[in-house]
């Protein structure tokens, strides 16, 4: 299991409520709907579709009937608004820039304006605790759920250069994949995501419009105010 350092920002009372041992997950629906460009992503879970790739009888839409090339096409899924995901920010070689002490690295500028919109504390902690938590609790209470868990990947949907979704798809190598690509612009932000569904239904949620899981006392995480967590974080290679 990959060790990746997290850091989830947003409100005391979440983030203390995840470090007493709430995780508490969105629904994919949340970002869908939020109208703030920093959070806020219409096309989460959804794949771009290259329009020139629609053809009848063998001829190009826009190519040969000269249709005009609309701003995007989305494959998307129906039912899917409650898949429950929890994102954080991983603190590693994308969001560390060398200080003027060529041995000290602080988080770059970019990322600290991006992030600071997300809340004014922060939880830190690695990425393999959470997971062994969560898998740890779904044994002791017998609970049937699918997990996955990834970096994002950032790709431009504009660019059909590539076939980049089948790539992508194998590299994650399931039907959740989608739910791990976003548009480039949101880079800076560096997530990591946990998602997670029902194996015969989607999940109903318990907790709001959300799904709450008991995954014990998180004793190594930290929580921090923002300001200070961004301005005095340092690494010494």
């Amino acid at each position: 299991m990959e060790q990746i350092r997290l850091a989830k920002f947003g409100k005391l009372e979440h983030l203390e409520a995840l470090k007493a041992g709430k995780l508490y997950l969105s629904p994919i629906k949340i970002l869908r709907n939020d109208g703030t460009l920093f959070r806020g992503d219409e096309n989460e879970g959804k794949v771009p579709i290259d329009p020139a790739k629609f053809y009848i009888n063998g001829m190009s839409l826009m190519n040969d009937y000269g249709i005009p090339k609309p701003s995007n096409i989305m494959l998307s899924y129906n039912n899917d608004d409650n898949r429950f995901i929890f994102c954080a920010a991983m603190i590693n070689e994308e969001t560390l820039v060398p200080s003027h002490d060529p041995n000290v690295y602080v988080l770059s500028a970019e990322f600290k304006k991006s992030i600071c919109q997300f809340g004014d504390y922060v939880i830190v902690f690695w990425s393999s605790d959470l997971i062994n938590r969560l898998y740890e609790d779904a044994q002791k209470i017998d609970m049937k759920f699918i997990s996955v868990y990834n970096r994002i990947s950032y790709l431009d949907f504009d660019d059909f250069s590539n076939n980049y979704y089948i790539e992508t798809q194998k590299k994650n190598s399931n039907f959740y994949a989608r739910y791990f690509i976003k548009d480039i612009r949101y880079k800076v932000q560096n997530e990591w995501r946990l998602l997670i569904d029902g194996l015969d239904n989607h999940l109903e949620a318990n907790c709001g419009e959300g799904f709450s899981i008991d995954i014990g006392d998180f004793d190594n995480a930290q929580i921090f105010d923002t300001s200070t967590f961004l301005d005095t974080l340092r690494w010494n290679e």
